[in-house]
């Protein structure tokens, strides 16, 4: 099996110079794994953007309302930051891309507070530190 994963933006940055970023490149080298960067693919127009209030609701616009819920629940999604936007849209563009793993550093926005497990059973999304997902895909390859 080949582990398609996508990368946050707010990751890269801390990343590349991680064992775990390292480990991930390895393993992509060898064909174990695919990497994704969500803010390569925000730039290029792959992810899909907000639809205005004025237009009709649609599956995306209430998988974004969703998620939007989940990584912030006490905010109106209508009314997000840029960055928050980007937030639910690089989980958007994850999920309909089919990949097995989102890796982010970005405790506070994904995996805080009960964030991880929520978007694991609401969306089948997999929201992991670096180092768990190296762990996760290690146990995986062993199989």
């Amino acid at each position: 099996m080949v582990y398609r994963v996508t990368l946050d933006e707010s990751c890269m940055r801390e990343i590349s110079m991680s064992d775990a970023f390292h480990k991930l490149k390895q393993w992509q080298n060898e064909g174990k794994v695919e990497i994704f960067d969500a803010q390569a693919e925000k730039n290029s127009g792959k992810v899909q953007r907000r639809p205005q209030p004025w237009e009709k609701r649609s599956s995306a616009s209430n998988l974004f309302s969703q998620i939007a819920g989940v990584l912030f629940v006490h905010r109106d999604p209508k009314k997000l930051s840029m960055s928050e936007i980007n937030d639910v849209a690089h989980l958007i563009q994850h999920q309909i891309s089919g990949r097995e793993i989102f890796i982010t550093t970005n405790k506070a926005d994904f995996l805080d507070d009960g964030k991880q497990a929520r978007l694991q059973s609401m969306f089948k999304i997999i929201a992991l530190t670096p180092d768990e997902a190296v762990a996760a895909i290690a146990s995986g390859l062993s199989k």
